[in-house]
């Protein structure tokens, strides 16, 4: 990760990310000219390109879509009409992809020490709104005393 002074700031971060995806975007091209497969060629861009990009997405990533995120998908379109990848995607959807293949792992085995945490968080926001329950009847309990008072 690139650090600069602001840190909701990721433009200087962003622009190294794009510059060696570009760099590596020749490399594609040489292996395309040595008559390397589709397959091979998609293979190379997952993991020398967006593996770029998806690493640490969630830090960054949400930092604007109409900034970064858009740019990320002109390069994976760019890559799909050079014929570098069999089928172009939004980083959107890799990213909803990559949530939902997390959540099958944490879900998917009962010895997971993240479904304890979750079962812990919701128990825990079960606890807060009954909490909040209890004080909005505290308080309509009280506004009618008042009017019955008076």
């Amino acid at each position: 990760m690139t650090f600069q002074d602001s840190p909701t700031n990721w433009n200087k971060h962003f622009d190294d990310l794009m510059e060696r995806a570009l760099k590596r975007m020749h490399t594609l091209r040489v292996c395309k000219r040595n008559c390397y497969c589709v397959s091979d060629l998609d293979y190379l861009f997952n993991c020398l390109i967006m593996s770029l990009f998806t690493y640490c997405i969630r830090v960054w990533g949400v930092a604007a879509y109409t900034k970064y995120l858009i740019q990320i998908d002109r390069l994976v379109r760019r890559a799909f009409r050079f014929g570098y990848i069999q089928h172009e995607s939004s980083i959107q959807q890799v990213i909803k992809d990559r949530d939902l293949r997390l959540w099958k792992s944490i879900m998917g085995t009962s010895s997971n020490p993240l479904q304890d945490l979750l079962f812990f968080f919701f128990l825990l926001l079960l606890l807060l709104l009954l909490l909040l329950l209890l004080l909005l009847l505290l308080l309509l309990l009280l506004l009618l005393s008042s009017f019955c008072i008076f």
